[in-house]
């Protein structure tokens, strides 16, 4: 998998994540919970992705400074300043995860909440 089908993905899922749903709607709900789940799961192959890609990069970044005679702290700025957008993807991809899981703790609580109603 590479940078750009990564991205699209989580794209893809935050933009499913930040759009609204009907709270009062029990069916909606446990729908969204489901693709939640599906999306997690998901989620965390895309966070291991990223982090593959980051690290090549960084590896890449470090070869090509090898035999410079820079200070430690510019060669790590360099690197940093390289591969900004492959660590932007890993964090981007981390906090989707994180989202997710809190969505699906919000749902299950807003469906125990309408299931009081039913009983």
């Amino acid at each position: 998998m590479d940078l750009e089908e990564i991205n699209k993905e989580i794209i893809d899922i935050a933009e499913f994540c930040s759009c609204y749903y009907n709270k009062d709607n029990g069916i909606e709900m446990s729908q969204r919970l489901t693709n939640l789940s599906v999306y997690l799961s998901r989620s965390a192959v895309l966070q291991c992705e990223a982090q593959e890609i980051l690290d090549r990069a960084i590896a890449v970044e470090t070869e090509k400074l090898l035999g410079h005679e820079l200070s430690a702290t510019v060669g790590t700025n360099l690197i940093k300043g390289r591969i900004a957008t492959e660590n932007k993807l890993l964090k981007l991809c981390e906090r989707m995860n994180r989202t997710i899981t809190h969505q699906i703790d919000a749902l299950r609580s807003q469906l125990s909440y309408l299931k009081s109603f039913n009983d």
